[in-house]
């Protein structure tokens, strides 16, 4: 489901965007070991102000240029949420090249291929980013510039066949690679496509367009479902067709409902959620504002 936004509003963001990428607010934020949505305006502010100066920009647009910044630090940490298991870090913010949509979203795909083509990334880590992202030419490559050492350390991992994590994709890539079989679509893999896709990183990748659409349909019924990260939740409603979006707007309602209060629905949402509020029972509209609210709370009280 794609919306088309207006002029004012994608040229707002892109301003947004590179002054995020000024690197006094990447010292601070680094320094902080925080991103600028739980750092003290006094902090951070004026040096988007001192930026947007030089522009000379009303104070009006200015205003709403900060204001858009805020939503874009939540979207680099929900990203850095989803990958932390992958990249084992503990540090604050691996030095990545954010590819920016012009929605205000991370480009997920290009950004992990940027990060993949960095060769001062460590050769492991770019080669579980590969495999997630189901990019089998990068795989391959990575594969064999790695040390045996390297790989026989992978081949040791232990996974658990209960739950979907990033360890099981690696056994299985492992063995596709190691099968020689040319195209990862030839091979047999020991678990569904559908399975894989699950995955809150994995479902924004390739491996999602290669399904069919009662494929794709039955890995958004399940993401849809409780457990599963809201921003992975806005995420399937962009993939979703009209008839998808009905389909799952019945069976869940109350998730579509707080999905759609991300970007890029949030402009939007007003003009969706009556489709929602047809299916949405008086329990479940109460326990989602309870949950919002106590997000707010919770939010509010990490700034203190």
């Amino acid at each position: 489901m794609d919306f088309e936004f207006s002029l004012r509003t994608l040229i707002l963001t892109k301003i947004a965007i590179q002054i995020y990428r000024h690197p006094d607010i990447n010292t601070l934020e680094r320094e902080t070991r925080e991103g600028i949505r739980f750092i003290s305006a006094e902090k951070w502010e004026p040096i988007a102000k001192k930026k947007l100066s030089s522009l000379n920009l009303p104070w009006t647009i200015q205003r709403e240029v900060i204001a858009l910044m805020i939503p874009l630090s939540v979207e680099i940490g929900d990203r850095q949420y989803d990958h932390y298991p992958i990249l084992d870090r503990r540090v604050w913010k691996p030095s990545i090249d954010y590819i920016w949509k012009e929605n205000g979203t991370i480009n997920r795909k290009e950004t992990t291929k940027n990060f993949i083509k960095c060769e001062s990334n460590d050769v492991l880590q770019r080669f579980r980013m590969a495999y997630v992202y189901w990019l089998e030419e990068e795989a391959k490559k990575l594969w064999q510039e790695m040390p045996e050492t390297t790989r026989s350390s992978l081949s040791v991992i232990s996974v658990c066949n209960c739950k979907l994590g990033w360890e099981n994709i690696v056994k299985d890539w492992i063995a596709f690679i190691r099968s020689g079989t040319v195209d990862w679509r030839k091979h047999s893999f020991p678990r569904c496509l559908t399975w894989y896709c699950q995955g809150r990183v994995v479902i924004q990748s390739s491996l999602l367009q290669e399904l069919s659409s009662n494929e794709q349909l039955y890995v958004f019924q399940e993401v849809m479902k409780e457990g599963i990260p809201t921003h992975t939740k806005t995420f399937c409603l962009t993939q979703m067709n009209e008839k998808m979006f009905e389909n799952i707007s019945k069976k869940e309602p109350a998730q579509v409902f707080k999905a759609l209060l991300n970007r890029p629905f949030h402009s939007k949402f007003q003009d969706m959620v009556d489709r929602i509020f047809t299916n949405l029972s008086e329990k479940d509209f109460v326990n989602v504002l309870n949950e919002i609210i106590c997000e707010k709370i919770r939010w509010k009280l990490k700034k203190l």
